[in-house]
């Protein structure tokens, strides 16, 4: 009993990221590592070690920008640790005057204390290499 009680605590401490502490805060997370096109950022709050996705330069289909914000979360639960969150990304191009906004939908998996974006936005067919469709907000 008592060698029992001396292995408690014992294991492997758990580090969770304050980052990823929610779903809206890993896509926030994600969307500033791929405005700041940082592949290592990128990686550490996904799912997927693809290494065609993302990668440094790839990110040419989204413009340089000043700002950018994750506005309007809307949350499908699938289960307690697997949501879908359909969102808007707000951002003020490098040089404009006016925000621009683009629709964006992504899963996220609860691993570990940590939700991670499972589904990139490329596989979603948001970043396939085509200029993102965008609205005005006038």
């Amino acid at each position: 009993m008592l060698g029992a009680v001396s292995l408690l605590g014992q294991g492997e401490r758990c580090h969770v990221d304050l980052q990823l502490r929610s779903p809206g805060l890993a896509i926030a997370f994600y969307w500033q590592a791929l405005q700041q096109n940082d592949a290592e950022r990128v990686a550490a709050c996904s799912l997927v070690s693809d290494p065609s996705l993302p990668f440094p330069g790839m990110l040419w289909a989204f413009p340089n920008t000043r700002a950018l914000s994750i506005e309007h979360l809307r949350y499908v639960p699938i289960d307690a640790d697997h949501v879908v969150v359909s969102y808007d990304v707000v951002f003020r191009p490098a040089g404009g005057e006016r925000d621009r906004s683009l629709a964006a939908m992504t899963e996220v998996v609860l691993v570990r204390g940590e939700w991670r974006v499972a589904r990139p936005l490329a596989e979603a067919g948001i970043m396939n290499g085509l200029p993102p469709t965008t609205r005005v907000d006038i």
